[in-house]
Formats: structure tokens, sequence, C-alpha cells
């Protein structure tokens, strides 16, 4: 796992937790805009006095970037993650996942599909969810709602990450582990073929 990704990890378990108390997040993000104001100062100062300090420069750059990144990260709220608990993956395929969750209101299993898109695409992607939405046929999974997602830059990995890992603690023994990581690299494969930093649409079914 590269530096970059590891500090990401760091950032997100910092914030996950904040998710579930609203007060906690605002003061969070509030407490990270100071911080992102003072290390501003700090950068206009070295400027105004003329100070050639490249590195201290670079340092107060990243510091600043990561601030940022945080920021969005304690700003950022998944109505999937919020909304459900991931008992399993149904399937996966060229354009998207299916999730079986069990939704946190009425302790109702349902199908869930996600589809990585570029924004750019959403709307041609968004043909698939009006099709399913008119069809109504025994044979056919249910349509219930759709959604979409605009996640910051490498929160859906990392989300996907813990999703992963409570999904093994509750199945300590997955029957095939080698089919569970590939499922797990397929799913990942997904968003990280996207050119840019994707959006997502969330379709929700009956099981």
């Amino acid at each position: 796992m590269s530096s970059s990704l590891t500090q990401k990890h760091e950032i997100f378990d910092e914030t996950a937790n904040l998710r579930l108390n609203e007060p906690n997040r605002t003061a969070d993000a509030d407490n990270l805009l100071q911080e992102i104001k003072k290390l501003r100062e700090e950068m206009e100062r070295l400027r105004s006095e003329n100070i050639q300090d490249e590195e201290e420069n670079q340092r107060l750059s990243k510091s600043i970037n990561d601030v940022e990144s945080r920021i969005k990260f304690a700003r950022f709220r998944s109505r999937f993650v919020e909304e459900f608990t991931v008992t399993g993956v149904l399937g996966i395929g060229g354009c998207g996942c299916v999730f079986e969750g069990k939704k946190k209101l009425d302790d109702f299993s349902y199908a869930v599909k996600r589809i990585a898109v570029e924004p750019k695409n959403i709307d041609k992607a968004l043909e698939e969810v009006r099709a399913m939405a008119r069809l109504d046929h025994h044979a056919i999974v249910k349509y219930n709602c759709t959604w979409i997602e605009n996640p910051p830059e490498e929160w859906q990995i990392l989300a996907d990450d813990k999703m992963f890992k409570d999904i093994e603690l509750k199945n300590r023994q997955l029957a095939d582990v080698k089919e569970w990581n590939t499922k797990k690299n397929d799913i990942r494969n997904q968003i990280q073929k996207c050119k840019s930093n994707p959006a997502f649409i969330y379709i929700q079914m009956q099981v």
C-alpha cells in the first residue's frame, strides 16, 4: 500500500465515527478550518518577510492538503453506509456490483446495486435505472429506489476496505477465501478504472 493511501486510511479512520454524531462532525470540521487558517497565515508570513525556505513552504503546503482532505472526509455522508449493514456480495459485473444489505430502519434485506461512473457519464448510466423502474415482472427483481453519491477522492476505496473487514468478521470461515479475494479486487478495479474521481449510482431492489 502506498504511503499516500496509508495516510488516507488514517484520515478515514479518524473521521469514520463522526458520521454517527452530527455535533461532533460540525465541531471537527470547524477545528480543521481553524487549523488550515493558521497554516495559510504562516505561509503568508513567510512570503511577507521574504523568507525563502522551500522546505518549509513544502511542509506547510502538504499540511494544508492533508487538512483539506480531513475536512472533505469529515463532512461527507454516505446514505448507503448510514442506512445499510452490508452482509455480503451477491454479484459483480462489468458495469457494477450488487451487495446484500440489511436496512437499519426496517431490518429487511435488500439487494443494492452500485455502479461507478465518471460524472460526465451519469445521464447515460441512469438510462438503466429508468428502464428498471418501468419494469414490473414476477421474474425480475423489484426496483425500489435509486440515489447518487459523490464521495471525496479515494473515500470509497477506504470505505469498501472497512466494509470488507466487517463482512470478514461476521463470516470468519468464508466458504472460498480465494473467490472472496477475487471479488474484493474486482470491486476495487471497478473504481480504479475510472479516469476521474467517480460518482456512484445506487439502485435498491428487493431480494
